[in-house]
């Protein structure tokens, strides 16, 4: 159900400049600071790290998101997976015990379809992606628009289509592996503000901080 007024004031005052529509249905969420939710967004039983924002129309269930993400418009993450061997016919009546849907025939769960879904720091996402739930997305992955992930993506890989597989890494294996030492995400805000500049270019990014990790 949308968000009413006070719900929002709710949360507003609980999670630090937290950004979200009268029209987005939230329930039992954790936020980092700055998070961005969108018109039409579904955010369910879910983490968002520090600044990460949900483009409109998207859906995120039973997701741990790291800080700095990037989720475009009409996405699934998390979707909820339904048994494809053995059982007989894929139909949650058959196996989920949900008495909130008034209509169940199942005595208990028999099958774990909602497996958490993680996605590390600074990933993007394009439009109209789609998540299966129980999948891990590394740190600074891209998610081309119009993906469905149904495995595990690395740190720093691009991938595309359907199902998703690896385009190339975004950098070097030396560059990801300092990135991944750096966790330049973990910074406070004033050193990100102070060294802005130095992101347009992991050249000089990495001649900057290489030494010794130096801050």
């Amino acid at each position: 159900m949308p968000l009413r007024p006070d719900q929002i004031e709710r949360l507003q005052r609980k999670f630090s400049g937290l950004l979200v529509s009268e029209s987005c249905s939230v329930i039992d969420c954790t936020f980092g600071v700055n998070v961005a939710l969108s018109d039409n967004d579904n955010i369910y039983m879910s983490i968002l790290g520090d600044y990460s924002y949900v483009a409109p129309d998207s859906s995120v269930c039973w997701a741990d998101i790291g800080k700095f993400c990037s989720i475009g418009p009409r996405t699934f993450v998390g979707m909820a997976n339904h048994p494809a061997r053995t059982f007989v016919s894929s139909h949650p009546l058959f196996y989920l015990n949900v008495p909130e849907r008034h209509l169940t025939w199942s005595d208990k769960n028999y099958f774990d379809g909602a497996a958490r879904t993680r996605l590390g720091h600074d990933v993007w996402i394009g439009g109209n992606v789609s998540i299966k739930s129980g999948v891990t997305i590394g740190n600074g992955a891209i998610i081309g628009a119009g993906a469905v992930v149904t495995h595990d993506v690395p740190d720093y890989a691009v991938v595309a289509g359907v199902p998703a597989r690896k385009i190339r890494d975004r950098f070097t294996p030396a560059q990801i592996a300092f990135l991944q030492r750096f966790q330049w995400w973990n910074r406070d805000l004033a050193w990100l503000q102070a060294h802005f500049k130095k992101f347009h270019d992991i050249d000089a990014f990495m001649q900057e901080f290489s030494q010794g990790d130096r801050s």
